[in-house]
């Protein structure tokens, strides 16, 4: 065990490089009032905090590291001028975006910065009616939340946040998205659940680094051909649509992994859905089926098919070669009558459920 003094003392000529075996140390040295500690501690947790190193910035996080240092320190990570005044700007705005209702401090939860640049920001309850132009100054953000913001439109300069990775819109009255969103080359993640959605850009395919696309709960009638272009997406997420069918582009998602089509009004699924061989799950319970494509079959990955509450009296006999399958949901169907048939598939992990 080091003593203060020589621990202090090593901190400052060595500058440790592990930060997690002394860490707690300094901060007990600090708070037992060592004013040398303590500076050198949040020193130590403004530096490598804002090194970019995203290991030691979760370290930083769980540990609550941060709550050692005042919100004027804080922002004092920000080393770039128009970033810091965009964020004193939303402050002067909107209160709560700094205090909540209760008066508990909420700015450090509303923003992060890495590498002296702001890196995320949520705005998300200010109700503001429309997103703050100021942020489309925020050139390396890379996380944006406006849910529940009473928005009827996001702006075409949305599209200028390049290094947007992760855009959350859930819970606005939207009825489309800004052909500009598809210049969001970097970004790998986009809610918007629970909205008014009711058509999606052609431009939306052009997002060749979305991972995941969720949609639950809004008005789509129908997906735009160029969805098969989002090559590296691994979930589409679409249940409480209107959706009547699917487009035989959707075969092209090679990388999807999960399904969900959930409470739509689909009569068929596309032949192509065969040609989705990374898919381990696909939903499909409360729509309007009454049979599937054999080529479902082809789905060698596929872990979970659920068919609950369509009118199917019958499945292809591909289905029952499936080797990995291992959930299988027939509840309120034609077929849940016959529940007894489980050694007829080729998977011995099968397990059938009736709901």
């Amino acid at each position: 065990m080091f003593k203060p003094s020589s621990l202090v003392r090593e901190w400052v000529q060595h500058k440790a490089p592990s930060c997690e075996p002394r860490f707690p140390l300094l901060r007990e040295l600090a708070r037992e009032g060592d004013l040398q500690a303590k500076r050198i501690f949040k020193e130590e947790v403004a530096e490598r905090y804002n090194s970019g190193v995203e290991s030691v910035r979760k370290f930083i996080r769980r540990m609550y590291y941060l709550n050692d240092l005042s919100i004027e320190e804080f922002l004092g990570l920000i080393e770039n001028d128009t970033d810091r005044e965009v964020i004193e700007q939303l402050r002067k705005l909107y209160p709560r975006f700094e205090k909540n209702d209760m008066g508990s401090s909420m700015l450090k939860l509303n923003i992060d910065i890495k590498k002296g640049r702001v890196s995320r920001l949520d705005l998300g309850g200010l109700e503001f009616g429309q997103i703050p132009e100021c942020i489309r100054d925020l050139t390396l953000l890379e996380f944006l939340s406006v849910l529940y913001d009473q928005l009827n439109s996001l702006p075409e300069w949305i599209g200028e946040l390049k290094a947007l990775k992760i855009l959350k819109i859930d819970n606005n009255p939207l009825k489309t998205l800004p052909e500009s969103i598809g210049n969001l080359q970097n970004l790998e993640e986009l809610y918007a659940e629970k909205s008014q959605l009711e058509t999606l850009p052609d431009s939306i395919g052009n997002l060749k680094s979305l991972k995941i696309l969720v949609l639950y709960k809004n008005r789509l009638e129908k997906l735009p051909d160029v969805i098969g272009n989002l090559s590296n997406l691994e979930k589409l997420d679409l249940p409480e649509n209107k959706l009547n069918n699917l487009p035989q582009s959707i075969g092209n998602l090679r990388n999807l992994k999960e399904l969900v089509l959930r409470e739509n009004k689909l009569t068929e699924l596309p032949s192509s859905i065969g040609r989705l061989k990374s898919l381990k799950g696909i939903y499909l319970g409360n729509n309007n089926l009454f049979n599937l494509p054999s080529s479902i079959g082809k789905l060698n990955n596929l872990e979970a098919l659920s068919i609950s509450n369509n009118p199917i009296y019958l499945l292809p006999e591909s289905i029952y070669f499936l080797p990995n399958l291992k959930e299988l949901y027939l509840g309120n169907t034609r077929i849940a009558k016959y529940l007894n048939f489980k050694d007829d598939f080729k998977s011995k992990l099968l397990t059938i459920y009736d709901y």
